[in-house]
């Protein structure tokens, strides 16, 4: 097991042990909605907030305001009643009714009226659902993530390791998922994903 609350690690994940965590509060471009990975309202969402994250660096590069690239897109995904951790990784496979943020870091040179006017760009090239991406605050837990690669049809097998390792450092996990998508999910192969899975780690009672 490996601890890390640097940034840099944040983007890094191993396949056979765990890394924990300390993520910090951060501004993002959210878009909210529900249903399996595949679906096509879920491809519509991320391709939605991918138009708002060009336009927002477009308007960046602009203002001659331009730092780190942008970080790759973010899913926040929970279930829609109450799980164990058991069920909650057979019910991963099939997320059909599970809510989901998908979501995009705002760089730290942007105002909350930059990210305002990407979205309005969106909205005005008549992107699809641009009205409903939205910036929030995005406050995570201490936790602990493991990487995936594959589809997400086999991502349950991955969580399963993950809360297993985090149950051997007797650490309580939550019922959330969060995922980090490194790479371009749009023109990577689903088998070639790379996904960092992270899970919050439950406060003492």
């Amino acid at each position: 097991m490996q601890l890390s609350s640097e940034s840099f690690e944040l983007l890094h994940a191993a396949t056979d042990h765990i890394t924990l965590v300390t993520v910090p509060r951060r501004r993002m471009l959210v878009v909210d909605g529900a249903g399996h990975p595949l679906t096509e309202g879920f491809r519509i969402g991320m391709e939605t907030l991918h138009a708002v994250v060009e336009r927002l660096a477009v308007r960046l590069a602009h203002l001659r305001r331009t730092g780190p690239r942008h970080g790759p897109l973010e899913v926040d995904w929970w279930p829609a009643e109450k799980l164990s951790l058991d069920e909650l990784v057979v019910r991963f496979r099939d997320r059909t009714t599970w809510h989901w943020e998908q979501m995009a870091p705002i760089p730290d040179l942007a105002l909350d009226e930059d990210a305002a006017a990407a979205i309005d760009d969106a909205r005005q090239a008549r992107i699809r659902d641009a009205e409903l991406v939205r910036v929030a605050w995005f406050d995570e837990r201490p936790s602990a993530q493991m990487l995936h690669v594959g589809p997400p049809s086999t991502e349950s097998l991955t969580i399963r390791r993950l809360i297993d390792a985090m149950a051997a450092a007797h650490l309580r996990p939550d019922v959330r998922i969060h995922e980090v998508r490194l790479g371009d999910p749009v023109h990577v192969p689903v088998a070639e994903w790379r996904t960092i899975v992270r899970v919050p780690i439950e406060r003492p009672a």
